[in-house]
């Protein structure tokens, strides 16, 4: 059925007007592709292809061959027809998430025990209020956690997404790899939005990736959420998402913000192309100026709102290049095409693994291509070519644009030894609010370059001026300091405790271990131990768990202050640490979701 047409499912064959002949308004079914069927075979078939397409977050409403028309049925006109089947997908529906919903609570537990069956690194903490109902329930895989200890520097928490039965918040933690792909930590289901609710979120979130807080967090304008980071992230620098900011702009704007118009165009060049603060300041006024904007209230508040946004102003504050608008829109894009709308919990925890499996798949191709393919250029500067050595692909050709942009610059030397002005060839031809001219500082013997752009202490990149001065005094390698582990082929090879610059020719040293290898050993290690354990008389089933933890834990899924379960095998962990299997269980039944 095609929503918003009077069309019959494309099989009906056959349907005849009999208001000539009969002086009645009928529409008779007679027959159809598949031949003749009960009305109940009909609902049987109905039943299980409607299942089928809300599982794997198909919408029934969409679809042309969900129902199967009973021959003999009448209706009054071919719109009520269509009326008919429309109401009867959309009851369908209600009745088959009213049945999944029974039980959630235990559903959703046979789930996790299962994840942690495939995932030994799996771990969930649930929030119960006083009737033993869910209130906040979060988890991650042992992928997830894995990622955070090499990219977690930089994480986005949204929570705009409502796509469950119970109406309850989605929130995730997602980062950027080092092939600039969008990652995800973890996921977490809120009944409130509740500035204490978000306090146990950020607290839950730190014990199970079992590692330090990042340095920065980026999110929507929720006060209840900047009030909970600033209470338990104190020191994490804490900015808004521009996607956020941005995306009322075309009902606060009108038809000026129309894709490709003039002021869309000028106005992505001021957000995207201004590097400091008088660039973006004169910009933004002259944009006002030119399309008369000066009292436009969607302008004011932004511009207002411009410290915790705009690029100028948080050119210092690390962001591994997530303040970009295109982070939030894949994750949005993410969860409409794997996790269904209106599912019971336990239906979504399965969707949301099947998303994770899909970004892994997305990481490996991503990978192998990094470890297959070489861009190679006649006129490679070594520099380059030692960037092509360390940088993934994806890391590589952001470093070799900002290369060829290097060459439209001149230096001129100045009478510190140490600075230089980096000026462009052509300033003359730029706009007359864009800068033309930038200071680099040479510290440590040529070791660490400081452009007064601000673009590597905000994405870990060198920008196109440190590296048009680089030229100049013939440097051939990129300095160590200015080599961010997070962005080089050996990032996933390496779990560090935090991120920090590294020499590249000791990286493959450290631990040249994948995750896979990691995850093959620990479930080795699991296993052996558990024999080994059951053939004692003193067999200490929570001696055993808290063994296996520290396996995981040794495997890359987190340090020792996480990953302790104290014998459960759910996966519960932090807060939920101290529940049994039969507390869990007991919970599940009692209190439902």
């Amino acid at each position: 059925m095609r929503a918003g047409t009077n069309e019959l499912p494309r099989y009906v064959n056959d349907v005849r007007d009999v208001r000539n002949e009969t002086n009645g308004d009928e529409v008779i079914i007679i027959s159809n592709d598949s031949g003749s069927c009960s009305k109940q075979m009909a609902d049987g078939l109905t039943r299980s292809e409607s299942t089928k397409s809300r599982e794997n977050n198909f919408e029934t409403r969409k679809t042309e061959f969900i129902f199967e028309p009973t021959p003999g049925m009448t209706f009054d006109c071919v719109a009520e027809a269509v009326e008919f089947y429309s109401n009867s997908i959309n009851n369908l529906c209600k009745r088959i998430a009213k049945e999944q919903k029974a039980d959630d609570a235990r559903k959703t537990l046979d789930v996790f025990k299962e994840l942690k069956k495939q995932d030994p690194g799996f771990q969930f903490s649930v929030d119960y209020d006083a009737k033993n109902k869910i209130k906040t329930l979060m988890w991650c895989t042992g992928r997830g956690r894995s990622h955070y200890s090499c990219f977690g520097d930089v994480v986005t928490f949204d929570t705009t997404y409502c796509t469950n039965i119970y109406k309850m918040p989605l929130g995730i933690f997602v980062g950027v790899n080092n092939h600039f792909q969008s990652i995800i930590y973890a996921g977490v289901l809120m009944t409130d939005e509740k500035t204490e609710s978000f306090e146990w979120v950020f607290e839950e979130f730190v014990k199970l990736m079992g590692a330090d807080k990042p340095q920065t967090i980026l999110s929507d304008q929720c006060q209840a959420m900047d009030i909970a980071i600033a209470n338990c992230w104190p020191g994490v620098a804490h900015l808004w998402c521009r996607w956020h900011i941005l995306k009322t702009a075309q009902e606060g704007i009108g038809p000026l913000f129309n894709f490709g118009t003039p002021f869309y165009n000028q106005f992505r060049k001021t957000i995207n192309d201004m590097l400091t603060i008088d660039e973006f300041e004169k910009a933004w006024h002259q944009l006002l100026v030119d399309f008369e904007l000066t009292e436009n209230y969607f302008m004011e508040r932004t511009w207002d709102k411009r410290f915790r946004w705009a690029k100028p102003y948080i050119k210092g504050t690390y962001c591994a290049r997530m303040t970009s608008t295109q982070w939030s829109e894949s994750a949005n894009n993410m969860l409409k095409h794997h996790v269904p709308r209106n599912s019971s919990m336990n239906k979504f925890v399965q969707n949301y693994n099947n998303l994770l499996t899909s970004r892994y798949k997305v990481e490996q191709e991503a990978e192998h291509e990094t470890k297959q393919k070489v861009f190679v250029h006649d006129q490679a500067w070594p520099m380059e070519i030692h960037a092509l050595q360390v940088y993934t692909n994806a890391a590589y050709k952001l470093f070799q644009k900002q290369v060829d942009i290097s060459t439209r610059y001149n230096v001129r030397i100045t009478t510190d030894p140490s600075v230089f002005l980096v000026v462009h060839d052509k300033a003359k031809r730029k706009e007359r609010y864009a800068r033309v001219e930038f200071t680099v500082k040479v510290e440590d013997g040529a070791g660490f370059f400081e452009c007064d752009c601000g673009m590597y202490s905000h994405i870990g990149i060198l920008c196109c001026h440190n590296i048009r001065v680089m030229l100049q005094l013939a440097v051939s390698r990129i300095p160590d300091r200015h080599i961010m582990n997070r962005w080089t082929r050996v990032a996933m090879e390496m779990v560090p405790d935090d991120i920090n610059f590294y020499p590249a020719a000791s990286a493959s040293m450290q631990q040249p271990l994948t995750y896979r290898h990691r995850l093959l050993s620990a479930n080795a290690t699991c296993m052996s131990l558990h024999e080994e354990y059951k053939k004692t008389k003193d067999f200490d089933d929570d001696a055993y768990h808290a063994q296996t933890d520290v396996s995981c834990s040794e495997a890359g899924y987190g340090s020792g202050t996480d990953g302790k379960t104290n014998g459960n095998s759910y996966g519960a962990a932090g807060s939920s640490a101290g529940l049994s299997d039969s507390e869990l269980e007991s919970k599940a039944s009692r209190g439902k979701s």
